[in-house]
């Protein structure tokens, strides 16, 4: 389980501010980032992410195209690997609903 800095639905940082005493003590909401992570890599194109020019597996494309299921469930597995992650089932159905069991 990792930790970080979440964000909104809107890819926004997801801040909710607590005062002591009329003084923002915190701001940003810090819990577990799994799911948001492998969310990101896997709608992120190769090239978004400046400090990781080859992460990211652009599933967009994949459902758009006819017949690469294949290829996009290899390609998830790869980029999840690459952060660490291991993938025990990927499903995308006809309709292009995409599952990851890690």
């Amino acid at each position: 389980m990792r930790t970080g800095i979440l964000l909104d639905d809107d890819g926004e940082l997801k801040i909710q501010v607590l005062r002591q005493d009329g003084l923002i003590v915190s701001g940003l909401v810090v819990d577990e980032t799994d799911f948001q992570n492998i969310d990101l890599i896997v709608h992120a194109n190769k090239g978004e992410v400046k400090e990781y020019p080859i992460v990211g597996v652009g599933a967009e494309k994949y459902l758009k195209s006819v017949g690469k299921q294949e290829k996009l469930r290899r390609e998830i597995s790869i980029q999840l690997a690459i952060d660490g992650y291991k993938t025990n089932d990927i499903k995308v159905s006809d309709t292009g609903i995409l599952e990851i069991n890690v």
